[in-house]
Protein backbone atom coordinates (compact mmCIF):
# COMPACT_ATOMS: atom_id res chain seq x y z
CA UNK A 1 0.00 0.00 0.00
CA UNK A 2 2.74 2.38 1.11
CA UNK A 3 4.75 1.36 -1.96
CA UNK A 4 2.06 2.20 -4.51
CA UNK A 5 1.39 5.60 -2.94
CA UNK A 6 5.10 6.40 -2.97
CA UNK A 7 5.43 5.71 -6.67
CA UNK A 8 3.58 9.01 -7.17
CA UNK A 9 6.22 10.97 -5.27
CA UNK A 10 7.75 13.67 -7.52
CA UNK A 11 11.50 13.47 -6.93
CA UNK A 12 13.38 16.69 -6.38
CA UNK A 13 16.90 15.56 -7.39
CA UNK A 14 16.55 12.62 -9.77
CA UNK A 15 20.31 12.17 -10.23
CA UNK A 16 21.05 11.31 -6.59
CA UNK A 17 19.14 8.01 -6.79
CA UNK A 18 21.65 6.46 -9.16
CA UNK A 19 25.17 5.48 -8.07
CA UNK A 20 27.86 7.81 -9.35
CA UNK A 21 31.49 8.15 -8.33
CA UNK A 22 30.96 11.92 -8.17
CA UNK A 23 29.05 11.51 -4.90
CA UNK A 24 31.99 10.06 -3.01
CA UNK A 25 35.23 11.32 -1.58
CA UNK A 26 37.72 10.76 -4.43
CA UNK A 27 40.45 9.59 -2.05
CA UNK A 28 38.15 6.86 -0.74
CA UNK A 29 37.54 5.54 -4.25
CA UNK A 30 41.25 5.68 -5.03
CA UNK A 31 42.09 3.81 -1.82
CA UNK A 32 39.67 1.03 -2.79
CA UNK A 33 40.97 0.80 -6.38
CA UNK A 34 44.60 0.75 -5.28
CA UNK A 35 44.17 -1.52 -2.26
CA UNK A 36 45.26 1.26 0.08
CA UNK A 37 42.32 0.99 2.49
CA UNK A 38 44.57 -0.04 5.32
CA UNK A 39 46.32 3.31 5.38
CA UNK A 40 43.27 5.32 4.32
CA UNK A 41 40.88 4.27 7.11
CA UNK A 42 41.41 5.99 10.46
CA UNK A 43 41.17 3.55 13.39
CA UNK A 44 39.05 5.01 16.19
CA UNK A 45 39.34 1.97 18.44
CA UNK A 46 39.45 -1.78 17.85
CA UNK A 47 37.11 -2.73 14.97
CA UNK A 48 35.93 0.85 14.51
CA UNK A 49 37.10 3.01 11.62
CA UNK A 50 36.27 6.38 10.14
CA UNK A 51 36.91 7.97 6.76
CA UNK A 52 35.60 10.71 4.48
CA UNK A 53 32.72 9.26 2.47
CA UNK A 54 30.15 11.50 0.74
CA UNK A 55 30.91 14.90 -0.75
CA UNK A 56 29.34 17.86 1.07
CA UNK A 57 27.25 18.41 -2.02
CA UNK A 58 25.75 14.93 -1.99
CA UNK A 59 24.93 15.24 1.72
CA UNK A 60 23.07 18.48 1.05
CA UNK A 61 21.12 17.11 -1.92
CA UNK A 62 20.15 13.94 -0.07
CA UNK A 63 18.90 15.93 2.92
CA UNK A 64 16.90 18.19 0.60
CA UNK A 65 15.36 15.11 -1.02
CA UNK A 66 14.42 13.56 2.33
CA UNK A 67 12.93 16.85 3.53
CA UNK A 68 10.98 17.17 0.29
CA UNK A 69 9.71 13.60 0.62
CA UNK A 70 8.63 14.07 4.24
CA UNK A 71 6.75 17.23 3.34
CA UNK A 72 5.04 15.49 0.41
CA UNK A 73 4.08 12.50 2.58
CA UNK A 74 2.69 14.83 5.25
CA UNK A 75 0.66 16.83 2.73
CA UNK A 76 -0.73 13.63 1.24
CA UNK A 77 -1.48 12.01 4.59
CA UNK A 78 0.90 9.14 3.94
CA UNK A 79 2.14 7.43 7.06
CA UNK A 80 5.94 7.04 6.92
CA UNK A 81 7.18 3.71 8.23
CA UNK A 82 9.69 4.08 11.06
CA UNK A 83 13.25 3.14 10.07
CA UNK A 84 13.68 0.70 12.99
CA UNK A 85 12.23 -0.10 16.39
CA UNK A 86 14.15 2.69 18.14
CA UNK A 87 13.97 5.77 15.93
CA UNK A 88 10.68 7.64 15.60
CA UNK A 89 11.92 10.09 12.98
CA UNK A 90 13.52 9.28 9.65
CA UNK A 91 12.91 7.43 6.42
CA UNK A 92 13.70 3.95 5.10
CA UNK A 93 15.66 4.74 1.95
CA UNK A 94 14.97 1.36 0.33
CA UNK A 95 11.26 2.17 0.29
CA UNK A 96 11.63 5.44 -1.58
CA UNK A 97 13.82 4.32 -4.47
CA UNK A 98 17.38 4.12 -3.12
CA UNK A 99 17.63 0.34 -2.92
CA UNK A 100 19.87 -0.27 -5.93
CA UNK A 101 22.03 2.77 -5.09
CA UNK A 102 22.62 1.41 -1.57
CA UNK A 103 23.20 -2.07 -2.99
CA UNK A 104 26.02 -0.67 -5.09
CA UNK A 105 27.52 1.03 -2.04
CA UNK A 106 27.53 -2.36 -0.31
CA UNK A 107 29.25 -4.06 -3.26
CA UNK A 108 31.69 -1.33 -4.25
CA UNK A 109 32.60 0.20 -0.89
CA UNK A 110 31.31 -1.68 2.16
CA UNK A 111 32.38 -5.12 0.99
CA UNK A 112 36.00 -4.11 0.19
CA UNK A 113 36.20 -2.46 3.62
CA UNK A 114 34.49 -5.47 5.21
CA UNK A 115 36.99 -7.79 3.53
CA UNK A 116 39.90 -5.71 4.76
CA UNK A 117 38.70 -5.06 8.32
CA UNK A 118 35.64 -7.11 9.31
CA UNK A 119 36.28 -10.58 7.95
CA UNK A 120 35.62 -12.35 11.25
CA UNK A 121 32.18 -10.71 11.39
CA UNK A 122 31.22 -11.79 7.86
CA UNK A 123 32.37 -8.53 6.27
CA UNK A 124 33.93 -10.27 3.27
CA UNK A 125 30.59 -11.66 2.04
CA UNK A 126 28.19 -8.73 2.51
CA UNK A 127 25.29 -9.22 0.10
CA UNK A 128 22.20 -7.40 1.39
CA UNK A 129 21.28 -4.29 3.32
CA UNK A 130 18.73 -2.16 5.16
CA UNK A 131 19.29 1.56 4.64
CA UNK A 132 17.63 4.45 6.41
CA UNK A 133 18.07 8.03 7.48
CA UNK A 134 17.66 9.03 11.13
CA UNK A 135 16.97 12.52 12.44
CA UNK A 136 17.75 14.08 15.79
CA UNK A 137 16.61 17.39 17.21
CA UNK A 138 15.31 18.76 20.49
CA UNK A 139 11.63 17.95 20.88
CA UNK A 140 11.88 14.91 18.61
CA UNK A 141 14.38 12.04 18.95
CA UNK A 142 17.25 13.67 20.78
CA UNK A 143 19.34 10.62 21.63
CA UNK A 144 19.40 6.85 21.22
CA UNK A 145 19.77 4.13 23.83
CA UNK A 146 22.61 1.65 23.88
CA UNK A 147 21.92 -1.12 21.33
CA UNK A 148 23.35 -3.46 18.70
CA UNK A 149 22.40 -3.45 15.01
CA UNK A 150 20.81 -6.18 12.93
CA UNK A 151 23.84 -6.18 10.65
CA UNK A 152 27.24 -7.75 10.21
CA UNK A 153 28.81 -4.38 9.42
CA UNK A 154 27.23 -0.94 9.83
CA UNK A 155 28.07 2.17 7.88
CA UNK A 156 27.02 5.43 9.59
CA UNK A 157 27.44 8.68 7.64
CA UNK A 158 26.61 12.11 8.98
CA UNK A 159 24.63 14.18 6.44
CA UNK A 160 24.17 17.45 8.33
CA UNK A 161 23.20 20.04 9.21
CA UNK A 162 24.26 22.27 12.10
CA UNK A 163 24.25 20.73 15.55
CA UNK A 164 26.00 20.57 18.88
CA UNK A 165 26.23 17.45 21.02
CA UNK A 166 24.77 14.41 19.35
CA UNK A 167 27.83 12.22 18.98
CA UNK A 168 27.91 8.45 19.00
CA UNK A 169 29.36 6.37 21.82
CA UNK A 170 30.51 2.76 21.79
CA UNK A 171 30.78 0.22 24.57
CA UNK A 172 32.36 -3.01 23.44
CA UNK A 173 31.62 -5.76 20.93
CA UNK A 174 29.43 -8.57 22.24
CA UNK A 175 27.94 -11.73 20.80
CA UNK A 176 24.22 -12.47 21.05
CA UNK A 177 24.62 -14.15 24.47
CA UNK A 178 26.56 -11.34 26.10
CA UNK A 179 24.88 -8.20 24.80
CA UNK A 180 23.80 -7.16 28.27
CA UNK A 181 27.18 -7.68 29.93
CA UNK A 182 29.10 -4.74 31.41
CA UNK A 183 31.86 -2.97 29.53
CA UNK A 184 35.46 -2.27 30.43
CA UNK A 185 36.41 1.37 30.84
CA UNK A 186 38.69 1.15 27.81
CA UNK A 187 35.77 -0.01 25.64
CA UNK A 188 33.81 3.18 26.18
CA UNK A 189 34.55 5.65 23.40
CA UNK A 190 32.74 8.66 22.01
CA UNK A 191 33.00 9.92 18.45
CA UNK A 192 31.83 13.35 17.25
CA UNK A 193 29.97 13.40 13.93
CA UNK A 194 31.28 15.41 10.99
CA UNK A 195 29.33 16.00 7.80
CA UNK A 196 30.29 13.60 5.00
CA UNK A 197 32.38 11.39 7.30
CA UNK A 198 31.55 7.71 7.76
CA UNK A 199 32.01 5.35 10.66
CA UNK A 200 32.34 1.63 9.98
CA UNK A 201 31.66 -0.77 12.84
CA UNK A 202 30.56 -4.32 13.51
CA UNK A 203 26.80 -4.64 14.00
CA UNK A 204 27.59 -6.36 17.29
CA UNK A 205 29.51 -3.30 18.54
CA UNK A 206 27.19 -1.83 21.18
CA UNK A 207 26.51 1.86 20.68
CA UNK A 208 24.13 4.75 21.21
CA UNK A 209 23.74 8.44 20.41
CA UNK A 210 24.55 11.11 22.97
CA UNK A 211 21.89 13.81 23.36
CA UNK A 212 21.85 16.57 20.80
CA UNK A 213 21.97 19.94 22.57
CA UNK A 214 21.02 22.19 19.65
CA UNK A 215 20.31 22.13 15.94
CA UNK A 216 19.46 19.22 13.67
CA UNK A 217 21.50 16.11 12.90
CA UNK A 218 20.69 13.54 10.26
CA UNK A 219 22.66 10.38 9.49
CA UNK A 220 22.45 7.74 6.83
CA UNK A 221 22.68 4.29 8.41
CA UNK A 222 23.43 1.32 6.21
CA UNK A 223 23.10 -2.10 7.83
CA UNK A 224 25.18 -4.46 5.67
CA UNK A 225 24.38 -8.16 5.99
CA UNK A 226 25.85 -11.44 4.87
CA UNK A 227 23.53 -14.37 4.18
CA UNK A 228 26.58 -16.68 4.03
CA UNK A 229 27.70 -15.66 7.51
CA UNK A 230 24.18 -15.95 8.93
CA UNK A 231 23.75 -19.42 7.50
CA UNK A 232 27.06 -20.66 8.84
CA UNK A 233 27.37 -19.04 12.25
CA UNK A 234 26.33 -20.88 15.41
CA UNK A 235 24.87 -18.20 17.67
CA UNK A 236 25.07 -20.50 20.71
CA UNK A 237 28.86 -20.39 20.64
CA UNK A 238 30.54 -17.27 21.99
CA UNK A 239 33.10 -16.22 19.33
CA UNK A 240 36.66 -15.05 19.91
CA UNK A 241 35.78 -11.46 19.02
CA UNK A 242 33.28 -11.10 21.85
CA UNK A 243 34.68 -8.58 24.34
CA UNK A 244 32.98 -10.39 27.21
CA UNK A 245 36.16 -12.47 27.56
CA UNK A 246 38.12 -9.36 28.53
CA UNK A 247 35.81 -7.98 31.21
CA UNK A 248 37.27 -8.53 34.63
CA UNK A 249 34.69 -9.49 37.22
CA UNK A 250 34.65 -7.01 40.08
CA UNK A 251 33.04 -7.80 43.41
CA UNK A 252 32.42 -5.18 46.07
CA UNK A 253 34.67 -6.71 48.67
CA UNK A 254 37.70 -7.74 46.68
CA UNK A 255 38.92 -7.87 43.10
CA UNK A 256 39.40 -11.23 41.44
CA UNK A 257 41.99 -10.24 38.91
CA UNK A 258 43.46 -13.73 38.81
CA UNK A 259 40.50 -15.59 37.34
CA UNK A 260 38.46 -14.70 34.29
CA UNK A 261 34.86 -15.71 33.80
CA UNK A 262 34.18 -19.40 33.36
CA UNK A 263 32.95 -19.88 29.81
CA UNK A 264 30.28 -22.43 29.18
CA UNK A 265 30.45 -23.09 25.46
Amino acid sequence: MFQSQISNYPRKHEKIYKYSEDFFDPDLLTAIKENQLNSFLTPVTQNLYSCPFFTQDYCRLLLEEIENFELWAHENNIQIQRPNSMNNYGVILDLIGFSSFLGEIVQKIARPIGTEKFREFGGDSLDSHHGFVVEYQIGKDKDLDFHVDDSEVTLNICLGKEFSGGGVYFGGIRCAQHQGSPFNENERIEFPHKIGVALFHAGSHRHGATPITSGFRSNLILWCRSSKYRNEVDYRVCPDWCGYHNVLPVSNTHHHHHHQHDHQH
